[in-house]
């Protein structure tokens, strides 16, 4: 990995990243509204 910005401005890289951050970050989202849901219900 370079330490540089030449990997963050390769499309390839940056779009899989910028995916799979949107993926868990919703992932992870989701379930915590689920269990402030289930707790709160």
């Amino acid at each position: 990995m370079h330490t540089g910005g030449g990997g963050l401005s390769d499309p390839s890289v940056s779009g899989g990243g910028l995916a799979a951050l949107a993926v868990l970050g919703a992932g992870a989202y989701a379930l915590r509204r689920k269990k402030a849901s289930g707790s709160v219900a």
